[in-house]
């Protein structure tokens, strides 16, 4: 992942958010939430690095828009 744009927070909810991103994982929104400022778990980069990578392509693409 580039590293410039791998913030938690802006992937979450270039994904929709803790609550559709919650259900997507079968996790509560406070989980996701709490992802935010603690970063994501390994075990969810791990199992879900298509679905990280998919978010921080859509959060570039949101930035990049933006400018």
């Amino acid at each position: 992942m580039n590293t410039k744009y791998t913030n938690p927070k802006e992937i979450i909810n270039a994904l929709g958010g803790s609550t559709k991103l919650g259900k997507l994982l079968g996790l509560t929104p406070q989980a996701i939430q709490s992802w935010k400022a603690r970063g994501f778990p390994p075990h969810i980069q791990l199992n879900h690095a298509g679905l990280l990578r998919k978010g921080q392509r859509l959060a570039i693409k949101k930035i990049e828009q933006q400018k």
